[in-house]
């Protein structure tokens, strides 16, 4: 994975249209995203990835930390598939899409079991399109 400095997202969007005209072999695919004043590209392994269905996600403030957090969780037999899946990529970098969106990639510094994941510090952009048509609950907590 590279990162490269973008001031001003001209890099990100030259960058986007040439990876779409390189070909790639069966089982490996392009990503790029931009995050702050970087641009993030790399190559993904598509031959072992995890995909599913969110249920339940929301968006969560910290203001103790001044951080948005986009939180998220997996249901029934995937929470096991992610563990595993996150057992396999120790000390790897895998790239994270929403509906198509490229989010992050973070390096799996350990197994993940439980289910619950999170991005923080996603743009309001971001955050906007991963949920444009997303359903919504209220939900009011007593203290």
């Amino acid at each position: 994975m590279a990162q490269m400095a973008d001031e001003d997202g001209k890099l990100y969007e030259n960058i986007s249209a040439e990876i779409k005209k390189t070909s790639l072999p069966d089982g490996y695919q392009w990503f790029c995203g931009r995050k702050d004043n970087s641009v993030f590209i790399g190559i993904m392994d598509t031959a072992e990835s995890f995909n599913t269905e969110v249920h339940n996600a929301k968006v969560e403030v910290d203001t103790v930390n001044a951080v948005i957090n986009v939180v998220w969780n997996f249901e029934g037999t995937d929470v096991n598939k992610w563990a595993d899946f996150t057992q396999a990529n120790i000390q790897q970098h895998i790239a994270v899409e929403i509906n198509g969106i490229f989010i992050f990639a973070p390096k799996v510094n350990s197994q993940i079991t439980g289910g619950m994941c999170s991005a923080s510090d996603l743009s309001s952009e971001v955050i906007n399109t991963l949920f444009k048509d997303a359903k919504f609950t209220f939900e009011m907590q007593q203290e």
